[in-house]
């Protein structure tokens, strides 16, 4: 995957990735927020651990990750779409598994956090009122040609937010397991 890591190296680095993005799933689930002692020591762990294994080599691969993790989620953290975690996290996951990496790895969670928002919509049972309020939405663009942001709607939406670590954590472990193993199941 990457040129500078043996084998059992990158098995190690990805472990530690793994252990980090579960405990930032589980904790971003339940309290809504992911800790900078967490993303940042596997930023801090992933960087010297790449330096030692292969130089200037290794701490650049490993810096160029975190700038595209970093780049990659900034806009929907400007637009409000997710928090300073999330964008945290992604720096972290860039460390780990490099600019090569990252790009195939927001595929998988774009495609799991699109999964997950469906899943808590549906959970809420706010589907019908969530299509009936973006059917309007789109209606009034139609008629106007002007989107007005609706106060209404801003409220509705707030209430089916959901901490996007989990599909960050889910997402990373759907590529580091087809990237290691071939499939999406070890």
């Amino acid at each position: 995957m990457n040129p500078v890591l043996t084998p059992q190296m990158e098995i190690t680095l990805f472990f530690i990735l793994a252990i980090g993005l579960f405990a930032c799933a589980v904790i971003d689930t339940r309290h809504h927020r992911i800790p900078n002692a967490i993303t940042l020591t596997m930023i801090c762990l992933a960087i010297a651990f790449y330096s030692a294994a292969a130089g200037w080599e290794g701490f650049f691969f490993s810096l160029k990750g975190c700038g595209l993790g970093f780049a990659l989620f900034l806009i929907p953290y400007l637009l409000g779409g997710m928090g300073a975690g999330d964008v945290k996290l992604m720096i972290a996951v860039g460390a780990v598994i490099g600019i090569n990496g990252i790009l195939q790895a927001v595929l998988y969670i774009a495609v799991s956090g699109g999964v997950f928002a469906l899943l808590t919509i549906i959970r809420r049972q706010s589907l019908k009122s969530f299509i009936l309020r973006h059917l309007q939405s789109f209606r009034d663009f139609l008629a106007t040609g002007y989107y007005a942001s609706n106060t209404d709607m801003t409220i509705a939406n707030k209430g089916a937010r959901f901490g996007y670590g989990l599909p960050i954590a889910f997402g990373t472990c759907l590529y580091l397991s087809q990237s290691l193993y071939g499939t999406y199941f070890p």
